[in-house]
């Protein structure tokens, strides 16, 4: 996973995080509790099973892009898988 932050004038910033890291079970039991906080039932099965094909996404499509958002003073944030 690779996430771009550029803003207008300044140095680019990107961080780069392995997928096992971000795709696993502490992440998912994290993920759960805190969309139940939220008010949406969504267990920790149905999380591991969101993980497990977003894994098997990343496999298919290596850069897939999730988020791209541009505001009107040129800050760009982007991430892709």
């Amino acid at each position: 996973m690779r996430i771009t932050v550029k803003q207008p004038g300044r140095m680019t910033f990107w961080m780069g995080l392995p997928a096992w890291m971000v795709f696993n079970s502490l992440t998912t039991k994290i993920a759960a509790k805190a969309v139940e906080s939220k008010g949406v039932k969504l267990g920790r099965q149905d999380m591991l099973r969101l993980v497990k094909e977003l894994r098997r996404i990343k496999r298919k499509y290596l850069r897939l892009e999730l988020v791209s958002v541009e505001a009107a003073d040129g800050f760009r944030v982007r991430i892709r898988l």
